[in-house]
């Protein structure tokens, strides 16, 4: 018998954490640039509100501190093997 009050299950959000914050910023400007770049419009693309991105960041700064820190953490540096 199926109960009719019940709900069907949807599937889980990823958790938010500041490493996906930072990963999906750096997509964000590497796609749209930095100029497009707002926190509602990350909040989007990571399936959330905005003003939950402040529970891991104080402001937009920061997300673009962070995401260039990642970008520049990535590049090799020639004689630091």
């Amino acid at each position: 018998m199926d109960n009719v009050w019940a709900r069907p299950r949807k599937d889980p959000k990823p958790r938010l954490t500041l490493d996906r914050i930072v990963a999906e910023a750096v997509a964000l400007l590497d796609e749209e640039g930095v100029g497009r770049l707002t926190m509602r419009r990350l909040a989007d693309r990571l399936g959330t509100g905005s003003t939950t991105l402040y529970w891991h960041v104080k402001t937009k700064e920061d997300v673009l501190d962070l995401a260039l820190d990642a970008v520049f953490g990535e590049v090799p540096l020639p004689g630091l093997d």
